[in-house]
Formats: C-alpha cells, sequence, structure tokens
C-alpha cells in the first residue's frame, strides 16, 4: 500500500513539473498616433470619458451607460465602419446615425478635416490591439 502511495506521489509530481508555465500576454499598447491639438484636446477631454484610454469602452462615464460604448479594438466593428463613417457619427452624434443617444455630436469639428483624420487615425489605432 505505501509503494502504491509513493508511486501515485511521485506520478503527481512528475506531472507537476512537466507543466508549462504560461506567461501572461502583457496588455496591448496602441501605437502612438500624431494628432491635432485640437483632436488630441477632443480626444482625452470627451473621447476617453466614455471609451476610455485604450478605447476599450471602459471609461468612467462610460460603465453606467447602456448600451455601453464602442469597443473601437473589435475587429468585427473595426472592419465594418469606413472613415467617412466614423467622422459622420463624431459630428453629428449616435442618435442621429441609428446608434446611441450617449454618443454625444462634436458640430465645431464639421469641416475640420484634419481634426477629424486625426481622430479616425487614433480610433483605427486601438484596432490594433484586439
Amino acid at each position: 500500500m505505501r509503494i502504491s502511495l509513493l508511486l501515485t506521489l511521485l506520478a503527481f509530481c512528475i506531472s507537476l513539473s512537466n507543466c508549462k508555465n504560461e506567461e501572461k500576454k502583457p496588455a496591448c499598447v496602441p501605437p502612438k498616433v500624431e494628432m491635432t491639438p485640437n483632436s488630441d484636446t477632443k480626444w482625452h477631454s470627451l473621447c476617453v470619458t466614455c471609451h476610455g484610454k485604450n478605447g476599450r469602452g471602459d471609461g468612467p462615464a462610460g460603465r453606467n451607460l447602456d448600451p455601453g460604448p464602442r469597443d473601437f479594438a473589435s475587429a468585427e466593428w473595426q472592419k465594418s465602419m469606413s472613415d467617412a463613417a466614423i467622422m459622420e457619427i463624431i459630428v453629428k452624434g449616435g442618435l442621429a446615425v441609428g446608434k446611441s443617444k450617449d454618443m454625444p455630436p462634436s458640430p465645431e469639428l464639421e469641416g475640420h478635416t484634419k481634426d477629424l483624420e486625426s481622430l479616425v487615425r487614433k480610433i483605427r489605432s486601438l484596432g490594433e490591439c484586439q
């Protein structure tokens, strides 16, 4: 009986030693994107509030929204949206384009192509963290 118990214990110890430690992947850090001063201010003062620093939809104000803010890292969403559609949502807000009423419009950006393109580049860069 003792030999059986020792062999079982030995087999268990060997099996543990063969287990590989799974390394956790580091959190993805989106690439740095050059932004216009106006778009950078808009991103940090408004967008991050709901979408979060890395655009995962986990900003402090977004936690209480239903539905929650868009996760920009979603490959499916990134593929489904054109740059023009993203710009339209930014300028007109979610409600105007059949999306969430909680996505506010930024009509002051209408006609500011460089700022809108900058915001789209930022949003697209967040899609690289899937």
